[in-house]
């Protein structure tokens, strides 16, 4: 199981590279079939989509109860004297600033072991031209920014994540694929991760898979794509 997995995941390319792999993830569950591990990655991406659902229902049910909150009770604070609303906008200011002190520093801490990449996957079986593949792959960048750059900041990888890679020199790599399946996969395992991607399919053909774009941390990115074989 653990072979089958290992050169799969890693486009049957070589012994080598599915060896590699292996040692690259210890902690990988080796004894699972492969397709009883997909089955469980599709299983969890769905629950976890459920339960993003159901939060952005509350946090949208908690915006529609606050606004009205707010709006019922607006005339209280009119009563208020300039003098108490001047402390309390102090006492909100101060808070605020040692609250971004303390996340500035645990973003430094944070910082310094990290290094971000982007990486798009073709689908090999294509045989895309040079031509094709530069607007497929142009296609799929375009998504990726549009995608992160519409999260909010507080997620795990967001549009802080891609300004840091912009200034750690924009490392990018074009990998090959074995075939639909095996870009469909890749997605998968890559949502699974929370990591964001975007898959294009083949301008000519809807059904054909030819451009996967994975944006993250290297090291979560390699997770996915690590052993894959570089576009020559």
């Amino acid at each position: 199981n653990g072979a089958v997995k290992a050169l799969y995941w890693t486009g049957n390319q070589s012994a080598l590279a599915a060896s590699n792999w292996i040692f690259d993830q210890p902690d990988r569950d080796l004894d699972t079939p492969l397709e009883d591990e997909l089955e469980m990655i599709r299983a969890q991406q769905a629950e976890r989509e459920r339960e993003e659902r159901e939060e952005r229902d509350i946090v949208s049910h908690m915006c529609r109860m606050h606004h009205h909150h707010v709006h019922h009770h607006s005339h209280d604070h009119d009563d208020l004297d300039e003098d108490d609303i001047d402390e309390e906008d102090m006492l909100d200011e101060d808070e605020e600033e040692e609250e971004e002190e303390d996340d500035d520093e645990d973003i430094d801490e944070d910082e310094e072991d990290m290094d971000f990449k982007m990486v798009f996957v073709v689908n090999k079986t294509l045989e895309l031209k040079a031509g094709s593949m530069s607007l497929h792959v142009g296609k799929a960048t375009a998504g990726l920014f549009k995608k992160i750059n519409s999260q909010p900041q507080s997620v795990h990888v967001g549009p802080d994540e891609l300004s840091m890679w912009g200034d750690l020199g924009e490392k990018m790599i074009i990998l090959s694929a074995e075939s639909d399946q095996h870009m469909k996969d890749l997605e998968l395992m890559a949502r699974n991760l929370r990591l964001p991607c975007q898959m294009i399919d083949l301008k000519e053909d809807h059904m054909k898979k030819a451009v996967l774009g994975i944006f993250g941390e290297e090291r979560e990115v390699n997770k996915v794509t690590g052993r894959l074989k570089v576009v020559s």
